[in-house]
């Protein structure tokens, strides 16, 4: 039942932020594409922005909750075939109660290049650290010849071993990565009332992702009080579990400050702990590894 448990919520430690955007939604309204094809953006993020979050875990059936690991999110700017990138690394770490309790240890690593103007995924890399589990992912977006490049290998056994080798026809733009779409959802402010889609892709497959914008709210974290804009999902997000709410800083930055997830066996929730962005600083950024 523990590695049961812990399998689920090192699922949902590593992907709760990358998801944070992302509603599975079945109304009609009239709808706003997160991103529109052809036009370019602005950021408010930049090289070196670097944006720590400590993640807690409430489990079923009247147990105390404890700290499940931390997500740490960092920014580069770089080239990627001649065009200008911003490369996003997210790592998610087990720590605390989640290892003894579950008897699992969680240093999963992702990847993200996607283009510092029109915001296009150009690649996706997921290194997968869980126990015994260890895969190796890798999504290419070759928009030329309108397909994408899927590959994933099995490295905890020697020679490492290939499990998928694709190619899936069609790009269906707008389209964001698990990783991209989290800076995707900073590129504009958000009012209440609001609903937005994109297409995500994670493993292969696209699906439609829609989310709303509920209300706004102040957050306390440990790091200070943060004005915040809320947005609600609804739906089957992770593969182990269903609804998110996400808290968003009403400022130029437009950070995501706070977190809850149902995921199975419980409720995964967080908060901000610190961050380092050029502009503003809090908490103890360079101490956490």
């Amino acid at each position: 039942m523990a590695v049961k448990i812990g399998k689920a919520l090192a699922g949902s430690l590593a992907m709760w932020l990358l998801l944070a955007l992302l509603q599975v939604a079945s109304a009609t309204d009239t709808q706003d594409p997160l991103l529109t094809p052809g036009a370019t953006y602005s950021a408010p993020f930049k090289q070196d922005e670097r944006l720590v979050y400590e993640v807690n875990w409430k489990p079923l059936f009247l147990l105390p909750a404890f700290k499940a690991g931390d997500l740490d999110f960092r920014t580069y700017e770089t080239t990627y075939h001649d065009r200008p990138v911003f490369k996003v690394s997210a790592e998610a770490r087990s720590n605390g109660r989640l290892t003894s309790v579950a008897g699992l240890d969680v240093r999963d690593y992702f990847e993200s290049i996607f283009d510092r103007e029109n915001f296009r995924s150009y690649r996706l890399v997921k290194k997968i650290r869980e126990g015994k589990r260890q895969r190796d992912f890798q999504l290419l977006f070759d928009y030329p010849r309108d397909r994408l490049l899927l590959t994933e290998h099995d490295v905890g056994v020697k020679p490492p071993k290939e499990l998928k080798n694709r190619t899936i026809n069609k790009i269906d733009e707008p389209l964001a990565d698990v990783v991209s779409v989290f800076y995707v959802g900073r590129l504009r402010p958000f009012e209440t009332g609001q609903r937005f889609f994109i297409n995500l892709i994670d493993e292969g497959e696209a699906r439609r992702i829609h989310f709303d914008i509920v209300k706004k709210e102040t957050v306390d974290t440990a790091i200070g009080d943060f004005r915040a804009v809320r947005i609600n999902t609804n739906g089957r997000i992770f593969s182990n579990g269903g609804n998110l709410r996400v808290w968003y800083s009403i400022d130029a930055l437009r950070i995501p400050v706070k977190f809850e997830a149902d995921v199975a066996f419980g409720k995964v929730y967080g908060t901000i702990v610190a961050m380092d962005t050029g502009s503003s600083s809090r908490g103890r950024v360079k101490s956490i590894r």
